[in-house]
């Protein structure tokens, strides 16, 4: 079950385990309703024990950023079945679980997150790491 259409901002987050390192990385994209790129938020956690602390780490980080960024009506979308479990409990939350094809975006930047070496930020234009995903999610040209 997909959020668009439903919710103004789409927030796809994904965390990324290394287990052998003790490293987690996430990603938080946001889109409008539409499927445009808005912006994206990688970090890097360390003394990460599991995938799922990853997963919760990419929610609080979507959580931080919608607060820093000033926005309101979001509805996120993960690939983890346990975190949408859990967050669809909450009557003010927004959650829909997509398949992990569908969280590619998300997914690969999660991926790419511990190897970068710093948390990042962009908005407006995406990194160049992304654009072949996002051209295949929206059939939009990548402005980079």
């Amino acid at each position: 079950m997909s959020l668009a259409g439903r919710a103004l901002i789409l927030v796809n987050v994904d965390g990324a385990w290394d287990k052998e390192n003790k490293v987690g990385g996430v990603a938080v994209v946001f889109r409008d309703s539409e499927g445009k790129f808005l912006g994206v938020v990688s970090r890097i956690f360390e003394d990460v024990f599991s995938f799922i602390q990853a997963e919760v780490l990419a929610i609080r980080v979507g959580l931080e950023t919608r607060v820093e960024w000033g926005l309101n009506m979001i509805g996120f979308e993960s690939d983890s079945l346990q975190i949408f479990s859990h967050l669809s409990t909450i009557s003010e939350a927004c959650v829909a679980h997509i398949r992990r094809q569908a969280n590619s975006v998300a997914h690969r930047l999660a991926c790419f997150a511990p190897h970068c070496g710093n948390d990042c930020t962009w908005l407006d234009v995406p990194p160049s790491i992304i654009c072949d995903l996002l051209e295949e999610d929206v059939h939009v040209p990548c402005t980079n």
